[in-house]
């Protein structure tokens, strides 16, 4: 008599002695191949979008923007971003707080 026990969705089934059974290891390789597959795709995606940004960034470079002018433009975006933020008020010296006696009622 077979049982099945259910692991991450896939049915497993094993014959009287605990042992996965053919169906099962099958279905275990074809799973694990197709999860191989997805991760291959997902590598050779990231390794694309790589390339894209590099070429990017060597057709930017090629163009000849100074550094110095992209060192500015970040400086003085920057300062309008500090200019738009209202100041701190300026609070004097606060008051010493003596935690002495810190009862709800006096005595």
């Amino acid at each position: 008599m077979d049982t099945v026990h259910s692991t991450n969705d896939i049915a497993m089934t094993t014959d009287n002695m605990g042992e996965p059974s053919n169906t099962s290891t099958d279905m275990m390789l074809q799973w694990l191949q197709t999860m191989l597959k997805l991760q291959q795709q997902q590598i050779a995606d990231m390794h694309m979008n790589q390339q894209h940004q590099y070429e990017e960034i060597q057709q930017l470079t090629q163009q000849g923007t100074p550094a110095q002018t992209i060192s500015t433009l970040i400086k003085s975006e920057i300062n309008s971003l500090n200019a738009a933020r209202p100041l701190k008020e300026c609070l004097g010296t606060p008051a010493y707080f003596d935690a002495s006696d810190l009862a709800l009622y006096p005595s």
